[in-house]
């Protein structure tokens, strides 16, 4: 009995220094170094990832050889509509000035010349016309034909307007400047009406007929 007394004792004993053991065994051995030891749990939720940087514009920067920091300008503001004219009443409307000169119509001129009778004749022509034989065709053949009146005073002068044809025919006179003396006025034009007709135009006017304007003035005897 005692026997196993003293066996249970020792087996205890045996036991508690199994225990002392063991538990100094388990103690924590502090490493060098850190104090702080990462421990990941299991189970444990994982930390949202960090945001990435928002991304920024570059910067411009000035080209080499160039100072200070180039500013970029704000956009000009488009130019606002022009205001619209206001309608003028139809009987205020008025057509605008032309402010060049006038064109003077070409005319080539026959000097004047005696024709017999007491009369002188000159003679201009509608344009640039370079067949003076023609011209003093015109002036001859007319005033072969004429017979002024009598009793006629110095300076008395008519002149008319007529058109040769390109075949030569011409067109009724009309009195551009009278005399003053009707009787007069219409011998002249008596002279044109039987004349009646002229040789053609000259090959080298390209025109489709000729304006005349004939003067005769009585020069005395």
């Amino acid at each position: 009995m005692r026997q196993e007394i003293i066996t249970s004792v020792v087996v205890h004993v045996l036991a508690v220094g199994a225990l002392f053991v063991g538990v100094n065994a388990t103690r924590e051995v502090k490493l060098p170094g850190s104090d702080v030891v990462e421990v990941a749990l299991i189970g444990a939720s994982v930390a949202p990832e960090p945001h990435a940087p928002e991304a920024r514009a570059p910067e411009k920067v000035a080209p080499s050889g160039e100072t200070g920091v180039k500013l970029e300008q704000a956009p000009k503001s488009a130019k606002p509509p022009a205001p619209k004219p206001e309608a003028v009443p139809l009987h205020q409307k008025t057509s605008p000035k032309s402010t060049s000169a006038p064109i003077t119509p070409t005319r080539t001129t026959l000097a004047s010349e005696a024709i017999g009778g007491g009369m002188r004749g000159d003679l201009v022509v509608d344009g640039d016309f370079t067949f003076g034989f023609y011209l003093q065709r015109i002036r001859s053949l007319i005033a072969a034909n004429w017979a002024p009146p009598a009793g006629n005073t110095t300076g008395t002068r008519v002149e008319l307007y007529f058109r040769v044809a390109r075949d030569g025919t011409l067109s009724a006179p009309s009195v551009e400047t009278a005399s003053g003396n009707a009787y007069f006025d219409q011998t002249a034009q008596r002279a044109v009406i039987i004349t009646a007709k002229l040789p053609p135009l000259p090959q080298g006017y390209d025109g489709s007929d000729l304006g005349v304007h004939l003067g005769f003035e009585y020069s005395g005897p």
